[in-house]
């Protein structure tokens, strides 16, 4: 689902370049009405709320977790979801995850196929003289993970330098940080650590999923690729960031990859819920913080002090 936006005469006069979406982060409920707004700084762009939103299509239902590309560099190397997210699910406790919207971050250098790579899994569709972004621009993505609802919301942001500082203010609050470079232009691999630097300044590295993703593969010849590969590879166990590697001309792997990011921002949100909903349990408190007999031999003292 791609936000629709009336551009201001100033950006839509801008030549060779897509329009912005400089959102506020605030969404405003219009009385009465099918949608939300989202008031921008220029502009507002209309977002059907979540009681309108569309059904999972057919080719967006996740049940088993999606594979790693290289085991090499996989953070999760399991095969399976983790066994209480499974109960959970099975069991209906997950909460408030089915109304949840996880926030994915596209950042990297210029023309490395940032745009491209969301247009391929979001619209299977691939235009290779699609202009550069201002600002940033984002697409909805909704799935069924386990039979739940789950939303993914892809932030592509513009890779020109005289954009980061628009850009940037977009990255908070986001649970995935998507690092893109080009398998064929080794200074775009080169100023990953950079892109990521600046996606942590608004993120807690702690809370968030990393990938590496090299794109243009099949614009690669084995030799160079595989040189490449072992680059990132590298860098992406000294971030610890999953890498991949993929097509968006051709398709290749796209759709794994996507799948991926949704499993385990799934995984991690029922996780979280689960962590919650526990913490509201007074007998776990206790059984965290201290043992039964203590608790009663406590409380019969306190009595007896009472009844003297």
């Amino acid at each position: 689902m791609h936000v629709c936006a009336t551009l201001c005469p100033m950006i839509s006069a801008a030549r060779g370049t897509r329009p912005a979406l400089n959102i506020l982060p605030k969404f405003q409920r219009e009385p009465g009405g099918l949608f939300d707004h989202c008031y921008l700084g220029l502009m507002s762009v209309r977002v059907p709320s979540m009681s309108v939103l569309p059904p999972v299509r057919r080719d967006r239902i996740i049940a088993q977790l999606p594979q790693f590309y290289s085991k090499k560099a996989a953070v999760h190397t399991k095969d399976e979801f983790n066994s209480k997210v499974k109960t959970a699910c099975q069991e209906q406790r997950t909460g408030t995850v089915g109304f949840k919207i996880a926030k994915v971050i596209v950042v990297g250098d210029l023309a490395v196929g940032k745009t491209c790579l969301i247009n391929r899994f979001c619209k299977d569709a691939f235009d290779k003289n699609y202009k550069a972004t201002i600002g940033v621009d984002f697409e909805m993505e909704r799935f069924e993970v386990l039979g739940v609802p789950f939303s993914l919301q892809l932030w592509d942001t513009a890779g020109q330098e005289r954009f980061k500082c628009i850009a940037s203010t977009y990255y908070r609050g986001a649970q995935t940080i998507v690092i893109v470079f080009d398998v064929n232009d080794v200074a775009s691999l080169g100023h990953a650590r950079q892109w990521l630097e600046d996606a942590l300044k608004e993120n807690d590295p702690t809370n968030v999923q990393l990938f590496l993703v090299g794109t243009k593969k099949d614009l690669s010849s084995p030799a160079q690729y595989s040189q490449i590969e072992q680059d990132a590879i590298e860098l992406a166990e000294e971030i610890k960031a999953e890498y991949w590697a993929l097509s968006s001309l051709t398709g290749e792997n796209v759709r794994e990859f996507f799948f991926r990011i949704a499993s385990l921002a799934f995984e991690a949100n029922v996780l979280a819920e689960l962590e919650k909903s526990g913490s509201r349990h007074i007998g776990d408190v206790i059984k965290i913080n201290s043992n039964s007999n203590n608790v009663y031999a406590t409380s019969k003292k306190k009595q007896s002090n009472c009844c003297q």
